[in-house]
């Protein structure tokens, strides 16, 4: 086969793969060259209806032995979930067909319920080489919480009843024979690493704890729609799992004993984003300027994406767009713009973690976009850095898609296409008087004005 031939194989395929999804921009070509090579780094690692997962660095490197770690659920799920969601389902999938291991696992570990590998391949079993690192359980509530985002975008009961609570629920119970009863009633988590590798074991990591929570109170809540009865106890340790706080600073230590020694990534403020854990606004600059400043700045790519989504919740814009261009300019390389573990091209090479949480960056920072259970948020959304618009398309909420368009000015929301216009989606606009169906016509939005997205027309 000639190289003509092949590029044209693969940029048929590619084409056809990614199709008219994902994010654009006007103004700006150097950023959408990083964007596009993005997408297509994030796009040739997985397939819809190939139920397998990816490594850090896809099928072009062997990084970390091509094993799977929370690196996928974090970081590039994320990005195929409000997308494409089938092929999010099929990634899932890989989980769900690694059950039987995981349960082994933790019988083996001395837990209960479902206790996936922190480094995961074929079989499913552990397969990190480094022990050190194997009681990152973080994993668990990663995958929990990923599992529940995709419920809560698409709605699937058919899907929650066949594969999607057995996880949870399987996860739940890892929680509850992981957590300890403290002579005050509260419970504790001891004995783990989050996400910070250059700590642990320790007791009370307040992103794992948070993290556990929500992956207990998932399982509580969704056991009856499942025909299940809500399993009491879930609820109890979700209720009183500590959760660290400094009421003095006014911010969330890392852990119990925690001091401000260097962290190595992201870690306690992924509590305001992904994770949407409450909180107000000063605390959440107070946990963002704590870190922002004990952060190893050689640690991996996809922590400065955080820093940046979490300024731009907050309105300190200027902060948030230094954070943006950090996110990736120092870490993609070379003509094909191909990314790197660390700056300057060093660490693991086509590092798809850094990809996944730069793409976060796009659509869930400056298109402000968060899933709940009962909407989908579109919240104060601006253009991309040094852009005069950019447009996200095929954005996917309850098996429809709409695409939206943000100006300096205003921002536009339509549905993808024709199709969408049975049975519409319903946007209410902040401050606005009634529900509107979202149809092929755009509706314009003045900037700086938040919204939300419903099944169903709210009054």
């Amino acid at each position: 086969m000639s190289t003509d031939v092949l590029f044209e194989s693969q940029h048929s395929t590619m084409s056809a793969t990614i199709g008219s999804r994902g994010v654009f921009l006007n103004g700006n070509l150097t950023l959408a060259a990083a964007i596009n090579a993005s997408f297509y780094a994030l796009m040739t690692t997985v397939r819809e209806n190939v139920t397998y997962s990816s490594s850090p660095g896809g099928l072009a490197t062997n990084s970390y032995h091509g094993h799977t770690f929370w690196d996928v659920e974090t970081w590039m799920w994320p990005n195929w979930n409000i997308f494409y969601p089938n092929i999010a389902r099929s990634v899932l999938q890989y989980r769900v067909n690694r059950v039987p291991a995981a349960i082994d696992h933790a019988k083996q570990s001395g837990f209960s319920g479902t206790m996936f590998p922190w480094e995961s391949a074929f079989t499913g079993s552990e397969v990190d080489p480094a022990s050190g690192t194997t009681i990152e359980e973080h994993i668990q509530g990663d995958i929990a919480f990923a599992f529940y985002q995709h419920w809560m975008l698409t709605k699937d009961l058919n899907w929650l009843k066949k594969d999607g609570f057995n996880v949870i629920k399987g996860i739940a119970e890892f929680w509850v024979s992981k957590s300890v009863l403290n002579s005050d009633g509260t419970y504790s988590i001891p004995n783990i690493m989050g996400p910070d590798e250059y700590h642990g074991p320790v007791n009370d990591s307040v992103y794992c704890n948070v993290i556990a929570q929500m992956s207990l109170q998932a399982a509580y809540d969704l056991a009856p729609l499942v025909g299940q009865q809500s399993n009491a106890t879930f609820n109890k340790i979700a209720s009183n799992l500590i959760i660290l706080f400094d009421e003095t600073k006014q911010y969330h230590p890392e852990f119990e004993g925690y001091s401000g020694e260097t962290v190595k990534q992201a870690d306690t403020i992924l509590l305001g984003y992904p994770l949407s854990f409450k909180m107000s606004s000063t605390v959440r600059k107070n946990d963002l300027e704590f870190y922002a400043n004990v952060t190893d700045i050689h640690g991996p790519a996809m922590t400065w994406s955080m820093f940046s989504i979490g300024y731009k919740d907050i309105g300190l814009n200027s902060i948030a767009e230094s954070y943006f261009w950090e996110s990736f300019s120092n870490n993609i390389n070379g003509d094909y713009l191909v990314w790197s573990e660390v700056i300057g091209g060093g660490g693991a090479q086509n590092f798809i973690t850094g990809v996944g949480g730069f793409l976060q960056c796009l659509w869930a920072g400056y298109g402000g976009i968060r899933i709940h259970n009962d909407r989908l948020e579109i919240s104060n959304p601006i253009p991309l850095p040094s852009t005069s618009s950019f447009e996200l398309h095929g954005v996917s909420y309850l098996e429809h898609s709409f695409d939206m368009v943000v100006s300096h000015s205003t921002w536009t929301i339509k549905a993808s296409s024709a199709d969408d216009n049975d049975s519409p989606l319903f946007l209410q606009v902040e401050g606005g008087s009634s529900p509107v169906p979202i149809t092929s016509t755009p509706i314009s939005i003045k900037s700086g004005t938040s919204a939300f997205i419903s099944a169903q027309e709210v009054q």
